[in-house]
């Protein structure tokens, strides 16, 4: 969005996320300046994190650099998960409207059932 190049695709950075990100980025940017409004839709609270540098992924790790021992999953907390919301929000040229997910949750990275992954 703030057309730095400091992620790309799954990860927060190019060395990561190396041929998995192939959308242009400058054309998402254009079309959402013309938007009136963004909806954004959020789901669950999981986030993969890279233990040696802190970053966080915005949706999980590509398999061809998983490193069990050093990617790990988490729930965010709810200060996160607001402070997340709100940089979205401060970097969308345009205003949002944030709403839950309405598929039921089938999937997570948790051993437990999708509906309680998030506790």
């Amino acid at each position: 969005m703030t057309g730095e190049n400091d992620f790309v695709g799954y990860a927060y950075n190019e060395k990561h996320a190396e041929g998995v990100w192939t959308g242009d980025r400058l054309a998402i940017r254009r079309s959402l300046e013309r938007c009136r409004l963004a909806v954004v839709t959020v789901g669950l609270a999981e986030r993969w994190e890279d233990s040696q540098t802190g970053g966080v992924f915005w949706m999980g790790v590509p398999e061809a650099v998983f490193d069990p021992g050093r990617h790990r999953l988490r729930v965010a907390t709810p200060a996160e998960i607001t402070a997340d919301l709100a940089e979205i929000a401060r970097l969308l040229p345009c205003p949002a409207c944030f709403v839950l997910c309405p598929v039921p949750l089938n999937a997570t990275f948790t051993a437990r059932p999708a509906i309680t992954a998030n506790a």
